[in-house]
């Protein structure tokens, strides 16, 4: 299936100091052209679509391509002598700062395009949204405006980290269900002990701890919608998450080829990136968990972008919190970001990760309903 996204704001135009164009004709583009192929063969997967005036007219995408179009864009103007100009609908053209804001647009768009023929696949045209949020120490005297900023979101699902056992525990069940999460895991912390709870305006099987023998079951939750698994994580900090990785790992390892995700905070940040350092013993899970075929949403989509969702009290940035999805559901997922609003306001020390899934099923989320982890 062909896709062509028409571009009406942006243009690549040619530096004359020399064309690179070898036949007169219209010429589509390889994107993939390897360091000693030609630029100018076709491709199955995605198609840059130059006019007979050396004008960018448009691009196809073949499949699930679109995503890695940045670095290829990044490919064509470093290597063709390209440089990429911003044209307003009245034809005037000026030099952008950087290629990069403009891909990033074209990027956008097309995570867009591609999320809704997903959905067209499945016959559906809704949205869950999912909401990653560590609410620190169980809420506390904050929980009034934590629950307000989940009901703005206003999320189906919630998965909360950091929740808390003892007294906080049914303060902040009774706050979820005031917002219509009817439905809760039953996994407890021990009271003082912070754990994960998974809580739902639509019902779901529980599957309780993932992993035999962990010191702190509570921390890893699996739950069971119509169409998915969910694992809710909050993991301890420092080695004491080894065990942990391995139990979701070994857990992941059979869902691979089916529908699931792991989201919640790992408490891990791969170094450079996630990190300006070096200090995460255990990154190389980050990793570990790829290979078993689940995708890191956020930072697939933005390879080299530095954003932290938790700082230090020595004010280090770290991206915590995370969402890995199997391939099937990362075929199916819109827009992903952080909320910065809610940490910045003092809500809590983290920020929420917010993805969108199509919404493929009657049975466990709804048309148009939004499933949110917490």
């Amino acid at each position: 299936m062909l896709d062509v996204f028409a571009i009406e704001l942006f243009k690549l135009c040619l530096h004359r100091r020399k064309s690179p164009l070898e036949y007169i004709d219209n010429l589509t583009a390889d994107l993939r052209r390897g360091e000693n192929g030609s630029v100018y063969k076709s491709t199955p997967a995605i198609d840059l679509i130059l006019s007979t005036d050396d004008h960018f007219i448009g691009i196809a995408i073949h499949d699930d391509q679109a995503l890695r179009f940045l670095n290829l864009l990044h490919q064509i103007i470093e290597g063709h002598d390209l440089s990429l100009h911003w044209c307003t609908r009245d034809g005037a053209c000026t030099v952008a700062n950087t290629w990069r804001v403009a891909a990033a647009t074209l990027i956008r768009d097309a995570e867009c395009t591609k999320f809704r023929h997903c959905c067209a696949r499945q016959g559906k045209f809704g949205a869950m949204r999912l909401l990653a949020w560590n609410i620190r120490q169980g809420g506390g005297s904050r929980l009034p405006r934590i629950a307000e900023a989940l009901k703005r979101h206003d999320a189906a699902i919630v998965v909360l980290s950091e929740y808390r056992g003892g007294p906080s525990a049914p303060r902040l069940c009774g706050a979820l269900h005031s917002l219509g999460y009817r439905h809760a895991t039953t996994f407890l912390p021990s009271p003082g002990r912070n754990g994960v709870l998974v809580a739902a305006r639509h019902p779901f099987r529980e599957h309780g701890a993932v992993g035999a023998g962990l010191l702190e079951p509570y921390r890893m939750v699996g739950v069971d919608f119509d169409t998915f698994r969910l694992i809710g994580v909050y993991m301890p900090n420092l080695l004491a998450k080894i065990p942990y990785w391995e139990a979701l790992i070994a857990a992941l390892s059979l869902q691979s080829p089916n529908r699931a995700l792991a989201i919640g905070d790992f408490n891990t940040c791969r170094a450079y990136v996630d990190e300006a350092r070096t200090i995460d013993a255990t990154a190389h899970y980050m990793d570990a968990i790829e290979q078993i075929g689940f995708r890191d949403l956020w930072r697939h989509r933005h390879p080299d972008r530095p954003e932290y969702s938790w700082f230090s009290t020595r004010n280090n940035g770290f991206r915590n919190d995370h969402a890995f999805l199997s391939q099937e559901l990362a075929a199916c997922a819109g827009t992903v970001h952080y909320s910065h609003e809610e940490r910045i306001a003092g809500l809590s020390d983290h920020s929420p990760l917010i993805l969108e899934l199509a919404d493929d099923g009657p049975g466990g989320l709804s048309r148009e309903t939004s499933l949110s982890v917490v």
